[in-house]
């Protein structure tokens, strides 16, 4: 069980942060999507379940328009597990006389959870590792900044070999969970003396070009302002 659990976290891991995107979104400048979290996490503060139901209709029509829906069914299937989890808790508290709570509060937990998350995930999910690059290489230099990309490159192949290794162990019988991450953690290590070194290579002018998307810019900006309409109008009285 644990196991399956585990795969299922790291298949939906790689699919929602590493594998779309690279011909749309990623494309958008990064300034509207850093707008789009702050906005979306004040909404979810000060509006509480109103706020985030404006965040989730905003996300998910961004997700519809790029046509990557498997990108998107994984990414808010990833993000509805915490926010389960949120809930459910709630519920076992009240359950327990410590913090009586009805199931319509619990929903609106889960909700806001939801939107919390989509919040911080959506950016992260799509902006271009080369942006991070660029700004890390104007603030600390392009030696340094290189360790973005490589961590980029590495983390999605570690997290397959960690998959890999899970997938290989529960075909057999009675093998210890440990044995399967040493083997993901040795294969891991055994590639990224190369790769740490390829990207160094790569990365050594101080700015790196990225193709832009027109539409994508506007999309997100579009959204933005519209959470920030929301946000003004919505007052900034907190929630309780």
């Amino acid at each position: 069980m644990i196991r399956r659990l585990m795969r299922l976290l790291v298949a939906l891991s790689v699919r929602g942060f590493f594998e779309a995107g690279w011909e749309s979104f990623r494309r958008g400048h990064p300034a509207p999507k850093l707008l789009f979290a702050a906005a979306s996490l004040l909404l979810v503060y000060r509006l509480g379940a109103a706020g985030a139901a404006a965040v989730e209709a905003a996300a998910a029509a961004l997700m519809a328009a790029s046509g990557e829906l498997y990108w998107a069914a994984s990414l808010e299937a990833l993000l509805l597990i915490p926010a389960a989890w949120a809930s459910l808790t709630s519920l076992a508290l009240g359950a327990a006389g410590l913090h009586p709570i009805s199931a319509a509060e619990a929903l609106a937990i889960m909700l806001r959870w939801h939107a919390a998350g989509l919040a911080i995930a959506y950016p992260a999910a799509t902006i271009n590792p080369v942006d991070v690059y660029n700004a890390a290489s104007r603030l600390a230099g392009p030696e340094k900044a290189a360790a973005v990309l490589t961590a980029y490159r590495l983390l999605p192949h570690g997290l397959t070999c960690f998959r890999e290794a899970l997938e290989a162990s529960s075909t057999k019988k009675g093998a210890p969970l440990h044995a399967a991450v040493a083997a993901a953690t040795a294969a891991v290590l055994e590639e990224a003396a190369g790769v740490v070194e390829a990207t160094a290579l790569r990365a050594k002018r101080p700015q790196v070009p990225v193709e832009r998307s027109s539409k994508w810019t506007a999309a997100e900006a579009a959204a933005t302002l519209i959470l920030l309409l929301l946000l003004v109008l919505g007052g900034a009285r907190p929630c309780p």
